[in-house]
């Protein structure tokens, strides 16, 4: 088996994995479970773009994983705040501390 067999069956089964992310993200059931996902697809999607810059010998592909990669990261960080905001309780009114 050659090495190029290799990481394109890795290539292969990444995609796989993303397909069945892709269904946890349809039924949920909570949005973390589709947060959790979506992080998979950023995983996945940085490794099969480093995978495939490994077998075309293309740096442009490496540059493209690492985009890839920042922007998974804000969407994580994205999604806390917005968590942790809506589990804060309202603040009252600045009214009703006179």
């Amino acid at each position: 088996m050659s090495v190029e067999a290799l990481l394109l069956g890795c290539v292969l089964f990444l995609l796989l994995t993303i397909g069945l992310g892709l269904i946890r993200v349809v039924r949920g059931p909570s949005p973390a479970d589709r947060m959790l996902s979506a992080q998979l697809f950023g995983t996945s999607g940085v490794a099969i773009f480093l995978l495939l810059a490994e077998l075309r010998d293309d740096p442009t592909l490496r540059h493209i994983a690492l985009v890839y990669a920042l922007l998974a990261a804000v969407a994580v960080i994205t999604f806390v705040r917005r968590g942790s905001d809506e589990n804060q309780a309202p603040d009252p009114d600045p009214e009703e501390r006179k």
